[in-house]
């Protein structure tokens, strides 16, 4: 996860022309930031419906009354 933030964070600064004075390590940082919020986002969901396929189901009791 953090190497793939990186690499965003590598490629934003390699494809933006012109960065106000000074800002560039922030501007990078922040785009490196918001790619590891999403693919955490997506870890937590890959786990979440892992966890929920590893679950045995449930089976209904159909009376025949």
């Amino acid at each position: 996860m953090v190497h793939t933030a990186t690499q965003e964070a590598v490629k934003h600064f390699r494809t933006t022309p012109c960065f106000a004075k000074g800002q560039a390590f922030a501007k990078c940082l922040a785009e490196a930031k918001k790619m590891a919020k999403l693919l955490q986002r997506k870890l937590r969901q890959q786990e979440k419906d892992a966890k929920k396929a590893a679950k045995p189901k449930r089976v209904k009791k159909v009376s025949h009354g």
